[in-house]
């Protein structure tokens, strides 16, 4: 077998079967003592991957890392190289985001043959170009190619701030076991105690930060190398560090990680064309496209079921779409039941200030600020989530207030999201958007008062069931018809019962009744 290396230079390869009976091809003209083995030892693991490097450019394959195992001390013990055919195993690149159902959504995607910061940086320059302007927050894992390449690619424009570079959480809390050992994750309560501070958006940067260095202390990991990492990088991974940023749910995102990668993975086989790729690829974009469209036909055509019967989950399911509706059910139920006004401050200026307490969380506070038409809350929910918190909708209902203010509600988790989106994003101006303007522009004529009737329907293929019936059929179904006889003298007048023959045959026996 023939094939090419990265210069165009031939290879020539020899066929080899494993024990299973996959084939597999060794390059012939590499010479031996380039070639790697089993055993092989190194003086180094810079050594060795050099070799395997040098190996790869030979042989026409490009060699990147792949994964490593280390000791709860950071010690490395083994590292994974791979090998990847010029041409094939290119990287898949989904750029994913939230609609408004609060489902992930495809805004683009690309194919990288390598994991560098120069592929990286063109795949987030052309996301740039695409969209028109820099993402709000970008999650990645720990690439370190895509933390040099992310701060210049997104750069703060005169239009739009720089995008904020934040690190996926369940990448970072799967690494404990292999960094911690399995000992201090499964037999200790330290992994129960330090996720109540990284998963924790209520918290504040210094509650985090002191109750880390508690924890810290408690199991005696001053000196864990990971773990003081992983300190330094907190403001890029830790929530309490959000809490003033608009997230719309990526806070969260090993479910959306996990079901991306899930669902591509039912479209794609590896080793497939770039035809059947791309065909596959468009296939995925239209099932998203239809779960969209049911979902928007599920929200338009029911109602979804109250449960307080307040005026505000009322209001609530006439505005928001069904799964931003039911958060926001769950926000109005646990302002009923959890929420416990401790003071209520004097109004002034049309402004009340609230402190109330969760029954649920201990030892905290929430102060909310509170007029007819806004609520502040120092959860900061609605900057994070987008969507009014319990303690601000308790601080409602205590006002009387009925309908949810519209500087707490967003567009983009309004039933009518889409249509505001397109007019914004088309440009269409207000002289477009008035009835005569563009009535003149079609037919040179003003527009008039407009009558709109009922539709008239339409005549179906098929036999209807209210079409005019002719004279024979109306005679077939009077004949098929079995009128009512008298059995005693067949006629169809009347019956037995009040046959005349009947009757005089009753009087005759009454009348020999009385005569006996």
């Amino acid at each position: 077998m023939t094939y090419y290396s990265d210069d165009n230079e031939e290879i020539e390869s020899g066929c080899m079967v494993t024990p299973g009976g996959h084939k597999y091809y060794v390059p012939i003209s590499v010479e031996y003592d380039l070639k790697p083995f089993i055993s092989k030892s190194f003086q180094s693991l810079e050594s060795g991957i050099a070799f395997n490097s040098e190996y790869g450019v030979l042989s026409g394959f490009s060699v990147r890392r792949s994964a490593e195992k280390a000791h709860s001390d950071g010690t490395v013990i083994s590292k994974y190289l791979l090998c990847n055919r010029a041409g094939y195993n290119m990287f898949f690149a989904p750029f994913t985001g939230v609609d408004k159902h609060n489902k992930y959504v495809t805004f683009a995607s690309t194919l990288l043959s390598k994991e560098d910061v120069t592929h990286f940086t063109w795949a987030f320059e052309a996301l740039v170009e695409a969209m028109g302007k820099n993402p709000v927050c970008i999650v990645t894992d720990q690439c370190v190619a895509m933390k040099q390449a992310i701060p210049n690619c997104f750069k703060a424009t005169d239009d739009f701030p720089a995008s904020r570079n934040r690190l996926c959480m369940w990448h970072i809390t799967e690494k404990f076991p292999a960094k911690l050992g399995n000992f201090l994750c499964k037999e200790t309560e330290f992994i129960e105690k330090i996720k109540k501070y990284i998963w924790s958006s209520v918290i504040e940067p210094d509650e985090f930060e002191q109750g880390w260095k508690e924890i810290i202390k408690e199991f005696k990991l001053e000196e864990h190398v990971w773990l003081s990492e992983m300190y330094d990088m907190r403001q890029s991974w830790i929530p309490a560090y959000f809490r003033d940023k608009p997230m719309y749910g990526l806070i969260r995102t090993t479910s959306r990680s996990e079901s991306e990668n899930y669902f591509f993975s039912q479209f794609h086989q590896c080793g497939s064309t770039l035809s059947k790729f791309y065909i596959r690829f468009e296939s995925a974009m239209d099932k998203q496209r239809n779960e969209t469209k049911r979902l928007n036909h599920e929200c338009a055509s029911a109602k979804p079921v109250i449960v307080s019967k307040l005026f505000l989950e009322d209001d609530a399911a006439e505005l928001y779409i069904r799964a931003i509706f039911y958060k926001i059910q769950e926000e109005i139920l646990a302002a009923r039941d959890d929420m416990r006004i401790q003071t209520i401050g004097p109004e002034i200026n049309g402004m009340k200030c609230y402190e109330m307490k969760d029954v649920k969380i201990k030892d905290k506070i929430f102060q909310v600020e509170l007029s007819k038409t806004h609520a502040n809350c120092s959860c900061k929910k609605f900057l994070m989530w987008g969507i009014p918190c319990r303690h601000a909708f308790c601080a409602l209902n205590h006002f009387e207030v009925v309908k949810i203010p519209k500087r707490l509600v967003l567009n983009r988790w309004m039933k009518n999201a889409e249509n505001k989106a397109s007019l914004k994003d088309f440009g269409i101006s207000d002289e477009h958007q008035n009835k005569e303007s563009v009535s003149v522009q079609l037919t040179n004529k003003p527009a008039g008062d407009i009558t709109i009737h009922p539709p008239l329907q339409c005549k179906n293929k098929g036999a209807g069931l209210k079409r005019l019936r002719s004279e024979r059929e109306k005679a077939v179904d009077k004949l098929k018809k079995k009128k009512r006889q008298c059995k005693l003298c067949n006629s169809v007048v009347h019956d037995k019962r009040t046959c005349p023959q009947n009757m005089k045959g009753a009087g005759a026996k009454v009348q020999a009744e009385v005569q006996t």
